[in-house]
């Protein structure tokens, strides 16, 4: 049995919240309000704008050696502001259509973004060049996955196909349908050992599939009456956490497989609306709503 600690809700978004990172002592969240918010020690008090964007923010990552931070817009674009000295270095546009997610691989001097344009974009970390990009599907390519050890990119799109994409030639060496056709796939996630590609898709499904066996799925869980769009592991693996727009987060046993916690607005204070975003730090599991808050938890076994 686990114990959930409601800590604390972060207030002051005044739209959906779609991302949260970590950042420094805290993290930061973005969303619908075109702001991206920095909250010290995880604190109530402690919201301070970082940046300001033309569009609704989707996906956040923050360059620590250059003190970059990169948001990614419902407008196609991505703005790049420094944050030593607060200021807007570039509005890059890669795509047509909202930048869905972003995922930052500096042993490759590379980036990547998914557009609702259908393509995946790999652009240099150094100038913010764009080296190659590549129509996947003719929907929305909603979310992307590295693998560090494989070194490929996976990305999921709207016809419920990831594409899997080799680093060292940019070639495409897989594509399969993770979840029913025209069912979106919306989150990817690695398990601990590396050896499991796990996917939460619109048809409210977690499914799992062995990577070192061509991708076989291994099974499909459903897991929560509407879209599964968030999955984290606990620091030490031994749980996992979804995030659904039917306005629950669940908390797994990755040893068993099964549902250990439900955390709801009924039975802990949670979120209103749909859950859009979570986020597990070596302390607490963060979650960000369509109800504009960010709420902190505390999980103990």
């Amino acid at each position: 049995m686990i114990n959930v600690r409601k800590l604390g809700e972060l207030t002051g978004h005044r739209g959906p919240v779609y991302s949260i990172i970590s950042f420094k002592n805290g993290v930061i969240s973005g969303g619908s309000d075109r702001m991206a918010v920095y909250w010290e020690n995880v604190s109530v008090d402690s919201g301070r704008v970082l940046a300001r964007t033309t569009g609704y923010i989707f996906s956040l990552f923050y360059l620590a050696e250059k003190e970059l931070l990169l948001a990614a817009n419902s407008e196609g674009g991505v703005h790049v502001t420094n944050l030593a000295t607060n200021e807007e270095l570039r509005l890059l546009k890669f795509h047509s259509a909202a930048v869905f997610d972003m995922i930052p691989i500096p042993e490759h001097n590379l980036f990547v973004t998914a557009g609702g344009d259908g393509t995946i974009a790999f652009c240099a970390l150094n100038d913010f060049s764009i080296k190659y990009q590549v129509q996947i599907s003719e929907k929305k390519t909603r979310c992307l996955l590295y693998h560090p050890v494989e070194e490929w990119v996976a990305a999921g799109s709207s016809d419920g196909r990831i594409t899997i994409i080799n680093l060292g030639d940019l070639k495409i060496i897989n594509q399969f349908h993770a979840h029913h056709p025209d069912f979106s796939v919306n989150t990817m996630v690695l398990s601990p050992d590396g050896k499991t590609l796990i996917t939460g898709g619109r048809d409210a499904c977690i499914n799992y599939f062995n990577i070192q066996d061509n991708f076989r799925k291994i099974s499909s869980v459903p897991a929560h009456n509407y879209s599964v769009y968030s999955i984290v592991f606990s620091p030490d693996g031994s749980m996992m956490a979804s995030a659904s727009r039917d306005r629950t987060i669940k908390i797994w046993d990755t040893r068993t497989g099964s549902v250990i916690m439900r955390i709801t607005d009924a039975t802990h204070g949670s979120h209103k609306y749909s859950v859009n975003r979570i986020l597990w730090t070596r302390e607490y599991l963060i979650s960000g709503s369509d109800d504009r808050k960010v709420i902190v938890w505390k999980i103990n076994q």
